[in-house]
């Protein structure tokens, strides 16, 4: 039996499948890092596409199959304007989102990296602050969250 989840997700990355489908991979407020299945998610007249993109914090619903977790319904709250205006912007708010992606490992529910990932996409998202800044305060707190707390470089600029 298929069981119905919803919750509030950052979209890390999503990777094409197939003709029409994709898989996404979010943060989430409940379940931590999840993969999902979005089944023709590329088709004009989806109703997934817009909830759905990368630097995008959207309300998620899934149901847990047997194997995998399919996307049902993807509601947008909020599609960070001011980082998609501006290319430092953008590009600051990918390196976030590339460290969480390669650090964090398996489906485990994490506070505290889900309130510093999404404090960390709101202050990028002020226009008054220096985007540098923001990674500058993301890196050292990110990884002392993950267990590494004398390390501070960023390692998704490799």
């Amino acid at each position: 039996m298929a069981t119905h989840q919803r919750t509030k997700g950052i979209i890390l990355q999503r990777r094409d499948v197939g003709e029409y489908d994709r898989v996404i991979t979010a943060y989430t407020q409940d379940f931590g890092k999840l993969k999902l299945v979005a089944i023709s998610a590329r088709k004009i007249t989806s109703k997934l596409r817009g909830g759905l993109e990368p630097l995008c914090l959207s309300e998620l619903e899934f149901i847990e199959g047997r194997s995998r977790l399919v996307v049902t319904d993807a509601k947008s709250y909020e599609r960070y304007g001011i980082i998609r205006g501006d290319l430092a912007r953008l590009q600051t708010a990918f390196q976030v989102l590339d460290s969480v992606d390669r650090l964090v490992q398996g489906q485990e529910a994490d506070l505290n990296i889900w309130e510093l990932l999404s404090e960390t996409l709101s202050f990028l998202n002020n226009s008054l602050v220096i985007p540098q800044e923001a990674l500058s305060q993301f890196n050292p707190r990110f990884f002392a969250l993950l267990g590494y707390g004398g390390i501070t470089k960023n390692y998704a600029t490799r």
